[in-house]
């Protein structure tokens, strides 16, 4: 029941963050918004994003003035990652490292290096479910994934003392899906 609350909460957010997208940019300082506005930052990763999303979606700007440059890429990581800071702080679970239990095969994964399968792990009243299946005849995938991110927690077991908190989770996608 808790999850479905928290789904309600993170959609209402996500909504939210869509047209806020456009306007955040402007109250950045040294590509972080400011403590009040931390729901709609990622807590890891500045306005930049990370050294992925820079590589793949950051060199097309270049032709572009450095304020408008730097606007668009804020507004393109914030709307990736909507409402990010508010589903890793009020949503997040907290993580109990002895409490974690799994089943399935944690090495699943989309796009490259791809492994299609299902998992499930679980602490206390928490829980995750990740499943990939690839589309017949297609290098895509459909990639499934709700609850919690605890998968993290039990391939790196030190992960809790940095990170305390599990980011609440609802992905359903569609993704590449490029097998070795």
């Amino acid at each position: 029941m808790r999850y479905f609350i928290y789904l309600i909460a993170a959609l209402a957010m996500e909504i939210v963050s869509l047209p806020l997208a456009f306007i955040l940019p402007f109250f950045a300082r040294n590509a972080r918004l400011p403590r009040w506005l931390s729901w709609f930052q990622t807590p890891d990763y500045s306005l930049e994003g990370d050294g992925g999303w820079q590589n793949e979606h950051w060199q097309w700007r270049k032709r572009l003035s450095d304020l408008l440059c730097i606007y668009v890429g804020y507004m393109g990581w914030l709307l990736r990652n909507r409402a990010y800071g508010f589903k890793w702080s009020v949503l997040a679970a907290p993580v109990d490292q002895d409490a974690l239990r799994s089943e399935g095969d944690l090495s699943i994964k989309n796009r490259d290096h791809a492994k299609a399968g299902w998992f499930r792990v679980w602490m206390k009243g928490y829980w995750q479910y990740k499943r990939i299946w690839q589309i017949p005849g297609q290098t895509l995938c459909v990639m499934l994934n709700f609850g919690w991110q605890l998968d993290n927690y039990i391939t790196d077991p030190t992960l809790h003392l940095t990170r305390p908190k599990a980011l609440f989770m609802f992905s359903p996608r569609v993704s590449a899906f490029h097998p070795d």
